[in-house]
């Protein structure tokens, strides 16, 4: 068992593949053209069958949140990044409207084979 930490944005040390991948509440915390990078940069660690597992705030964000910092990923954003080449399984969530953090969620993925 091998355990690396780089930056998923710009990675040094970093060669795939890896059979699993896990991010607690890294990607949420990206502006959008660093969520981009992080993407193109996580499909090379993986392989037909790898597991992803994403930990993440995910909620709406109001307007002023989005001008102030990255906080959470919006509802579908998760879908709509690696939805092409990932089975998505949501296995946790849950929403505190009135409370912090508002809402979290975690996905298991799965990474489609390569025919697909």
């Amino acid at each position: 068992m091998r355990f690396v930490v780089d930056d998923l944005t710009d990675l040094q040390a970093v060669e795939g593949p890896f059979d699993l991948l896990v991010d607690y509440g890294a990607l949420d915390d990206l502006r959008a053209e660093d969520r981009d990078l992080y993407v193109r940069n996580v499909l090379p660690l993986t392989h037909p069958d790898s597991r992803y597992l994403l930990w993440c705030f995910e909620w709406p964000t109001r307007w002023w949140e989005r001008l102030v910092l990255a906080m959470a990923l919006e509802p579908g954003e998760v879908e709509r990044r690696f939805g092409g080449l990932f089975q998505i399984e949501r296995i946790a969530g849950q929403a505190n409207p009135s409370g912090w953090p508002r809402a979290f969620a975690a996905y298991l993925m799965t990474r489609k084979g390569a025919g697909l």
